[in-house]
């Protein structure tokens, strides 16, 4: 539990004080999890755009083309689709791993730089970018299920639009 995150730790408790070079400052393991996150949500955002193309290419589906009934003026979810697909191209340009680089620093004594904290902060800015693609999803996904009356939803399903 005595760590620190850079050097050295100073102990001037001794008589005439000492300075150990002691510090815990790799942070490789968070920066790699956080790229696997990443990677991981940009998989859930590429499988989530997919679902909403099918939901409102006709050739995919049985449903009218962007879920409109007499389009013309309205485009209906078009421009929501092409916003998910813009958001996951965002995505996948995010999700390439921020620890796979490493800069020398410190004339070349130091070459640990994990670039965690670039990592870590590459994934909230996906999660961010995920949840408006999950909510796209949650948006078409709805209008959809008017093309499927009177067929209803399930019950948790019904529970959770209502």
């Amino acid at each position: 539990m005595n760590s620190v995150s850079d050097n050295p730790l100073i102990f001037p408790e001794e008589e005439d004080g000492i300075g150990l070079m002691a510090g815990n400052f790799d942070g490789s393991f968070v920066g790699i999890y956080a790229d696997a996150i990443s990677i991981a949500l940009a998989n859930l955002a590429k499988i989530t755009e997919r679902r909403i193309d099918r939901l409102v290419n006709h050739h995919l589906s049985e449903l009218p083309n962007f879920l409109v009934v007499n389009p013309g003026l309205n485009s209906g979810y078009m421009i929501p689709q092409y916003t998910a697909a813009g958001l996951l191209n965002e995505i996948r340009v995010l999700s390439h791993p921020a620890t796979i680089d490493n800069i020398p620093t410190c004339a070349n004594q130091e070459d640990v730089i994990s670039f965690a904290y670039f990592a870590s902060r590459k994934a909230y800015r996906i999660s961010k970018k995920l949840e408006y693609i999950l909510a796209i999803e949650l948006m078409t996904a709805t209008q959809a299920m008017d093309f499927h009356l009177p067929l209803k939803p399930s019950p948790v399903t019904e529970g959770c639009i209502i």
